[in-house]
């Protein structure tokens, strides 16, 4: 029972609730998320971003964002299929969850961004 809570709470970000959802991701990028209300899977898929996941899934104006570890951070439509509008490869680690600020989303990267 100690080792199942340690998992649980350690290696499982927060799941998120939203628009009558709940979104989980788990380490490798698999997403699932449920109909709250009856507590059936809607979808359980891998997202293409790899990598152990800390940060919990957020979520803003429709839209559901995940972020790896590794530095990916993936869009999706809020709804009751998959739909992934977006991947963005950051190039450095995210341990985080982001935090949608009015129209921005602030993430915190573990070293800051280099400009060209």
């Amino acid at each position: 029972m100690k080792q199942l809570l340690y998992f649980l709470l350690f290696t499982w970000p927060a799941p998120l609730f939203y628009q009558g959802r709940l979104y989980t991701i788990l380490n490798g990028g698999i997403l699932s998320w449920f109909n709250a209300s009856v507590g059936t899977v809607l979808y359980r898929e891998r997202i293409n971003a790899p990598g152990p996941y800390f940060s919990a899934p957020v979520a803003a104006a429709g839209r559901v964002y995940t972020a790896s570890s590794e530095g990916i951070v993936t869009v999706l439509k809020s709804g009751d299929t998959l739909e992934i509008r977006a991947r963005n490869d950051l190039g450095e680690s995210i341990f985080a969850t982001p935090a949608p600020v009015g129209q921005l989303l602030r993430i915190a990267l573990a070293r800051p961004l280099r400009g060209g």
